[in-house]
């Protein structure tokens, strides 16, 4: 609607019914669509509006056959003009309290929209939220979603966030080779080989454990360089912006500012016991299927706790001012986006690319793929 649109129904989704439809028809649509108020028009242009308050007093049984919805209709209702702002409305609103729903009307007299009050209310008074918030940290932003609206870092952004945690990824292996090339004449354990996956048998008591400590150095390695890169300030200013969403607080940076940096939806609740499993090689060093199983629903089981401990000291940090406010930013836009366009249904795919994972995996594929091509060159050169 208006200067303002967030605020406006989606008349695709709302119905509405012709003056000269049978009544019985207009109480069909307000039974299917769950609504108390009907927008009445006749060749397009608002007549008025039938409400389900004006209905009890003036239908007995079977009175409905026959009637004309014209006949129950209300055309003394406050009619919205589609330039209104949004203290405009506010005004309108205040002197009908009795009214729930408002019809947007253009200057030829045609129905543009409708605009409920509660909706009204809470833009106003800036606790419109979506029902679900996720979102991920980049290195230049926040990015948020709500399965049908985005906000925050763009897909350039999401996918040279994947170019930058691959290039992670290869740093965190590339000093794992280092560290345990250092270390591995001292201590007389092939520890390069161990690395690389090579069945290298390691004796002497409590030297079993070496093949699990040398797997679980390069997520380490990475942990602790995610730690003190500028992605976990933002992941934590991500976490903090989105409980404010819940809470339904107002997203300003004394209040986003007090908010736990840990999240119980986070990705890492997940990723951390699953990466674990995989990279210690715990699933398949057990003497037994059963017990492997057994350790495979505790991990994940426990997930919460052991993402909890990830968050709070290696993927996220305490953020500073900047890193809020791109984050409140962030928020503010997902709000306007699923106001005017993200409660409208959306296809599938959109969901999914919503999301931003796709994005950051196209990136990270993009880099992985320039690493193998330049190592062929090298090879090839050779």
């Amino acid at each position: 609607m208006m200067s303002d649109k967030a605020i406006q129904v989606n008349m695709a989704d709302y119905p509405c019914v012709g003056v000269n439809e049978p009544l019985t028809r207009a109480l069909g649509l307000m039974f299917r669509h769950k609504c108390d108020v009907l927008p009445v028009t006749d060749g397009g242009s608002f007549v008025g509006m039938l409400k389900e308050s004006s209905l009890s007093g003036a239908l007995s049984a079977g009175a409905a056959e026959g009637m004309r919805v014209w006949e129950m209709t209300d055309l003394a209702v406050p009619r919205l003009g589609e330039e209104m702002g949004l203290e405009e409305v506010l005004k309108v609103i205040r002197s009908h309290p009795q009214e729930t729903m408002l019809p947007i009307v253009s200057k030829e007299g045609m129905l543009k929209g409708m605009v409920r009050l509660r909706d009204v209310m809470a833009h106003a008074m800036e606790v419109a939220r979506p029902p679900r918030v996720g979102g991920m940290a980049t290195p230049f932003g926040v990015y948020l979603h709500c399965g049908s609206a985005g906000a925050g870092s763009n897909s350039g952004q999401l996918m040279l966030t994947g170019v930058f945690l691959a290039l992670m990824v290869g740093v965190a292996w590339v000093l794992s080779f280092l560290l345990s090339w250092l270390i591995e004449g001292p201590i007389g354990v092939p520890l390069v080989p161990i690395l690389l996956g090579s069945p290298v048998l390691v004796g002497g008591a409590g030297m079993q454990a070496f093949p699990l400590l040398i797997w679980l150095l390069p997520v380490v390695i990475f942990l602790i360089l995610l730690k003190f890169s500028r992605l976990s300030q933002f992941h934590a200013a991500e976490h903090m912006v989105v409980h404010t969403l819940e809470h339904f607080e107002p997203l300003t940076e004394e209040v986003v500012g007090r908010m736990n940096r840990v999240h119980p939806r986070c990705g890492s609740n997940l990723m951390v016991p699953l990466l674990l499993l995989y990279t210690a090689g715990v699933l398949w060093a057990l003497p037994s299927k059963w017990y492997s199983i057994a350790l495979f629903v505790l991990v994940l089981a426990t997930g919460r706790n052991l993402g909890a401990v990830a968050q709070a000291w290696f993927t996220t940090r305490p953020p500073e001012r900047r890193h809020i406010e791109k984050a409140i930013q962030a928020a503010k836009d997902l709000v306007e986006n699923y106001l005017w366009t993200g409660r409208k249904g959306v296809p599938v795919w959109l969901r999914v690319w919503n999301m931003g994972i796709l994005q950051v995996l196209i990136g990270a594929g993009l880099a992985y793929g320039a690493y193998y091509f330049l190592l062929a060159l090298a090879q090839s050169a050779i």
